[in-house]
């Protein structure tokens, strides 16, 4: 299989976008935290992945970047996997604001 179709490249590249919009209102919520944990546990990340993925939602590392080339030939996916995560607390503007970003960046 070809690495940028590996599923496990996917998942990576939505849990970066879910770091960046947990953070748009300059805080990770507890459940915008419970939520990514839950995500990337599902996905199979290991317990020394899910460290690093710990810092980046503690502000430890800044947010990497992830690659919308990539996530654009997985639009449906990856606005889903957005949604579920605003939806997981209190929708901030600028969370709304930020998944309209990302609805015009994957088009």
């Amino acid at each position: 299989m070809a690495e940028s179709t590996n599923p496990k490249n996917l998942t990576m590249e939505i849990i970066k976008l879910l770091i960046q919009v947990a953070w748009a209102d300059d805080q990770v919520t507890p459940e915008e935290l419970a939520h990514i944990t839950e995500f990337a546990t599902k996905a199979g990340m290991s317990p020394e992945q899910l460290g690093i993925l710990r810092q980046y939602l503690d502000a430890s590392l800044p947010p990497p970047i992830p690659d919308f080339a990539f996530l654009k030939s997985h639009k449906e996916d990856v606005l889903l996997s957005v949604m579920q995560l605003i939806a997981s607390d209190d929708i901030e503007d600028s969370e709304q604001e930020i998944m309209a970003e990302i609805e015009i960046m994957l088009s």
